[in-house]
């Protein structure tokens, strides 16, 4: 086992304990010969005592372990310049709300999602496939626009730039559950110039593997939260100052870097609109200002809850602040020692998760998004406004997708890109069906190996 997951053992331990501990004391623990020993031997003796400190330090350690006579070699230090922003929304990109600004939006996502199954899949267009005679096969690459679905059946309207077409096809035959809004290849039998009868559904070639992706030379963690809430009557204060208490004792002896919020700082009110970010600018003071903290705003940090989201001047304010705070749109790209990460808040998600059979997991419908390349899908359910570039089709696969706003803690990989949902920092979480809630959660990512290790306060 590698020092740093012996550290994280370590710490996950006296966390459970109630206890905290220096980066010197963690050193001696983890260069023993015994590290578990060490520890267990540590808490019998911290027991006996009177009354248990808040943190462990060196002298707790002493009729235990003897430190070393030679220093250990410090951490290598990584230069924050490996910090930048891939992808952002931005006011220019806005169409309007008008039926023309939609129809020309949803172009941009066609045409962005035919382009990945093109380098695979021969397609002609409905146009092209309406010459074709009864019983000759045909094959589309097709944005689904209605569903219907009747038992073990289901009709589909599909269109592209030239026309539309109805698809019948037998679930049993389809690689996925259809949803308006997503883009799939259809391959099956002309039945009339207005019908198909579906023999084959793909979905976008999965290529994520042939991605070249840079990672740190060392071992770098980034902590990943969402969904914080400041200013709801049931905002667990404690358990997040417990957490940034944690972090400023281990951000050393881990080499915590990083902490990523996916939305959701606050709960917006036009009464007092710089309240609860100001009271988040107090509880995040005590992070050491070498911790790069990146923030984008959720459904609750605005009046409008539309996607995608331009931050407002109230939770921009936090920057000025601090200078290590960074506030940036929903969502964004980002890349952290060339480690890309896609942090989003997807509102209306839940409502997507409600229409598909079977899922009750964050995990669930996470890998749906992955496999469909498509983000934001079935509009009517999630309030995207008309852009020029749709921000939301999965062009440049990430390594890390980090999600926010279903309330409901999960991670998992999906071949090898890595997704984390967080859960929130309220207390009584009535949760977000067809979820189940988690509070009190952070994630933390391993940016070498990509491992994601759950810590709950």
């Amino acid at each position: 086992m590698s020092e740093n997951n012996i550290a994280l053992k370590i710490v996950k331990r006296l966390l459970k304990e109630g206890l905290h501990i220096t980066p010197e004391a963690l050193d001696l623990l983890i260069k023993t010969d015994n590290p578990e020993g060490a520890l267990n031997t540590l808490l019998e003796k911290l027991k006996e005592m009177k009354e248990l400190p808040i943190v462990v330090d060196v002298p707790h350690l002493s009729n235990i372990i003897h430190p070393p006579e030679k220093e250990f070699p410090e951490r290598e230090e990584i230069t924050i310049e490996e910090f930048s922003i891939l992808r952002q929304p931005s006011w220019d990109s806005f169409m309007g709300t008008n039926m023309n600004a939609r129809v020309n939006y949803l172009k941009s996502r066609y045409e962005k999602l035919k382009s990945i199954f093109t380098q695979q899949y021969e397609h002609v267009s409905i146009a092209e496939a309406k010459k074709f005679k009864k019983g000759e096969v045909v094959s589309l690459v097709a944005m689904i626009t209605g569903v219907n679905r009747e038992d073990e059946k289901v009709t589909m309207m599909l269109e592209d730039e030239s026309g539309a077409v109805l698809a019948i096809a037998d679930l049993k035959n389809m690689t996925i559950f259809p949803v308006p809004d997503i883009v799939i290849y259809v391959k099956g039998e002309v039945e009339s110039p207005d019908t198909i009868i579906v023999k084959e559904v793909n979905l976008p070639p999965e290529d994520f593997e042939k991605r070249q992706s840079l990672k740190p030379p060392s071992t770098v963690f980034a902590v990943l939260i969402s969904d914080i809430h400041v200013g709801n009557p049931n905002f667990a204060e404690e358990q997040f100052k417990k957490l940034l208490r944690w972090i400023s004792h281990n951000h050393k002896s881990l080499n915590i870097k990083y902490i990523i919020i996916a939305g959701d700082v606050g709960e917006f009110s036009p009464s007092s609109p710089y309240t609860p970010y100001e009271r988040f600018s107090q509880l995040i003071s005590q992070i050491p200002s070498e911790i790069r903290i990146i923030i984008i705003p959720g459904d609750s940090d605005s009046l409008i809850p539309t996607l995608p989201q331009i931050p407002h001047k109230f939770i921009q304010k936090i920057e000025k602040l601090r200078n290590n705070m960074h506030v940036f749109g929903n969502p964004t790209l980002i890349s952290l020692l060339g480690v890309k990460i896609f942090v989003y808040h997807p509102i209306g998600l839940e409502k997507v998760a409600l229409s598909l059979p079977g899922v009750t997991r964050p995990s669930q419908i996470v890998e749906y998004l992955i496999k469909t390349r498509c983000m934001a899908p079935y509009l009517e359910k999630v309030p995207v406004l008309p852009h020029k570039d749709d921000i939301f089709v999965l062009e440049d696969v990430p390594d890390v997708i980090h999600l926010g706003h279903l309330h409901s803690a999960d991670s998992g990989r999906y071949k090898n890109l890595v997704y984390v949902c967080s859960g929130s920092w309220i207390k009584n979480d009535p949760g977000k069906l067809p979820f189940s809630p988690s509070t009190c959660v952070a994630h933390l990512l391993n940016l070498k190996t990509l491992e994601v290790h759950e810590i709950t306060f």
